[in-house]
């Protein structure tokens, strides 16, 4: 509690004792210009004159203030304590110390920054990595495609030989069993592959479609 016009305290508790360092003795019947830095006096006593000149209670969110153990933060609300007539008497502040408070934020706020970063930094990676597997995703793709010809000749030819060859009056019944197996098989790798070359063309944007009329009763 501070006298109103002369700014001097006039009374202090006990938690304001413990956080300032100060016993109230030292404390009793002086000023902020006694007990704190220039910048940090002038401070409190503009916030102290507003109170008492509006009549309103003063809410100051955060305010440093040495004390003989370090600079602490302090949340004060300050509001002036009347007579009968209204004039204002006495000054009557209230702080909470914060200081804790105020670190465990900063520190939140150091390590969502940190997070972030790392975040932006992966997501980078990421977008790298993705440029670089389309990269050979498509060239994949793209190779497959080119090699339709080159898997499909040789094999036709195996197939096409194979047919001349059962057509041979000759043969007894083993060779045109072994020949049904080659033909057989080679119809299925045919098959596969031109699965696969399908994929490939859908893949690297080669596709053709073959439009045709469809015997919708059949």
């Amino acid at each position: 509690v501070k006298d109103a016009a002369t700014l001097r305290f006039i009374r202090f508790n006990k938690a304001a004792e413990q956080l300032l360092g100060y016993h109230r003795e030292e404390l009793i019947g002086r000023s902020d210009h006694d007990l704190f830095p220039a910048h940090e006096a002038d401070f409190f006593a503009e916030k102290d004159r507003a109170a008492l000149e509006s009549l309103q209670m003063a809410d100051v969110p955060e305010e440093p203030i040495h004390t003989r153990y370090g600079p602490r933060i302090v949340h004060t609300m300050k509001m002036a304590i009347c007579d009968s007539h209204g004039k204002p008497q006495f000054l009557l502040g209230i702080s909470r110390d914060i200081t804790e408070h105020k670190r465990a934020e900063e520190e939140l706020r150091r390590y969502r920054e940190h997070l972030e970063d790392m975040i932006r930094d992966r997501t980078a990676e990421l977008a790298v990595a993705k440029e670089h597997a389309d990269a050979a995703n498509q060239a994949k793709s793209d190779f497959l495609a080119h090699m339709s010809h080159e898997l499909r000749t040789p094999l036709n030819g195996i197939l096409g030989y194979a047919q001349i060859l059962k057509r041979d009056r000759q043969l007894d019944q083993r060779q045109v069993d072994g020949l049904t197996v080659i033909q057989r098989s080679g119809d299925h790798l045919l098959t596969l592959i031109n699965d696969i070359l399908d994929m490939a063309k859908i893949e690297a944007g080669r596709v053709e479609l073959n439009l045709s009329d469809v015997p919708l009763e059949r």
